[in-house]
């Protein structure tokens, strides 16, 4: 059987152990709220399931081992009567763009075929998984195949990353800015400049001087803050129920606000070394990677990144770089991250001189994410190809 990723066994497992409930009659619904499922593989119980990379390796194993397609358990709402359509179009494995109709109807059927399934079948899967469990031995023990993974020093072959950057050429960029850079063209200026236009705008609410110290535990500076997670160009922050709260969530420390404001304005008035800052962010707003890591953006794009880990894992491990961000939240995870993403930025100086740190997120995020390969994005370039639409729309003009 093929290997899957830790998350993906979570994700099974949590599948299995509903649809196995169902069958026994524990359960009265074979559907999962992608709410739920996130809790079930431990992510936060407000924030909706969005693995794209275990989602894929869940149809894979599913197909392999005779199942239905379990990912089509997932549904958008509580009481399961609103498909999610995110599953359903990775059950499709995204060469189908169906109509939603044609989604309804093939959900509908997946979901009767599920229900249908009867205990041996579930029992016979759910020991397919566990050997796989057994395999990657995805506990939290110190020497587990994770953190043996995250410990070792690792190298970024050129040709790999090469390799990438040649599809990216002639998947995408010649597509829509043919002869145009690889980094610095309009098409990259429109899909990724924002972050750059949105950390020039944030930093300038965060110059703190000395009369700004009077300020600190009045929550004056956690409004300054605040305004940057709930950004919608900050995408790395969920913004589905609320987003990412700083005063609700330091409110159940004590003293939260006040220690918080303290670290904050010592660290972006240039008086707390950034690990200091990092770890006790952590402390203090657990162990948030995405909330944490942009908080190190606002003080210095050109050396610090948002994280976003499913995306930067997949990207880094198609690079040959079998490294964990989700759920190893510290300082010496995030400047190990730093340093593979450093070691791209220097690979891409040959192709552009100009290329900073957070070009080098942007193009790792792009080989993650497949936005642009087998996602929404390769959409929108199948339809220029055919005459539908105009690269224009994809491009920024500014330069």
């Amino acid at each position: 059987m093929k290997q899957l990723s830790d998350k993906a066994v979570k994700t099974l497992s949590a599948l299995l152990d509903i649809a196995g409930k169902h069958i026994c009659g524990e359960r009265s619904s074979i559907n999962v709220w992608t709410e739920e499922l996130n809790a079930l593989v431990g992510g936060p119980a407000n924030v909706p399931f969005r693995d794209e990379t275990a989602l894929r390796e869940c149809v894979e194993w599913c197909k392999d081992n005779g199942l239905p397609l379990l990912t089509m358990m997932i549904s958008a709402d509580k009481d399961g009567m609103i498909l999610d359509q995110f599953s359903c179009k990775l059950a499709f494995k995204h060469n189908i763009n169906p109509g939603a109709l044609k989604m309804k109807e093939a959900w509908l059927a997946e979901r009767k075929e599920i229900a249908a399934l009867d205990a041996e079948a579930i029992a016979r899967a759910k020991e397919e998984l566990d050997d796989a469990v057994e395999s990657l031995n995805a506990s939290k023990e110190p020497r587990s195949r994770r953190a043996l993974a995250n410990a070792r020093n690792q190298e970024i072959e050129a040709k790999t990353l090469d390799e990438w950057l040649n599809r990216y050429q002639t998947e995408v960029l010649d597509v829509v800015a043919p002869g145009k850079p690889l980094i610095h063209n309009g098409f990259m200026d429109k899909q990724e400049g924002y972050k750059e236009d949105a950390w020039e705008q944030w930093s300038k609410a965060l110059s703190f001087d000395t009369q700004d110290e009077s300020a600190i535990g009045t929550g004056k500076i956690l409004s300054r803050l605040q305004p940057t997670l709930d950004d919608n160009r900050a995408n790395w922050i969920t913004k589905r129920y609320g987003g990412f709260d700083l005063k609700a969530k330091l409110a159940t420390k004590k003293n939260g606000i006040e220690e918080f404001e303290r670290e904050a304005y010592d660290f972006y008035a240039d008086n707390l070394i950034a690990r200091d800052f990092f770890e006790k962010a952590i402390s203090l707003l657990g162990r948030q990677y995405s909330v944490v890591s942009h908080l190190m953006l606002l003080k210095d794009k050109d050396a610090f990144v948002p994280v976003k880990p499913d995306a930067f894992e997949a990207g880094l491990r198609k690079l040959g770089i079998e490294f964990y961000l989700s759920g190893y939240c510290s300082w010496d995870n995030y400047t190990k991250f730093l340093g593979y993403l450093e070691r791209i930025r220097q690979m891409l100086l040959k192709k552009d001189p100009d290329t900073t740190l957070l070009d080098a997120h942007s193009i790792l995020w792009i080989i993650g994410s497949n936005y642009w390969f087998d996602g929404e994005g390769a959409r929108k370039l199948e339809r220029i190809r055919a005459g539908e639409l105009s690269p224009d729309q994809l491009l920024h003009h500014s330069e």
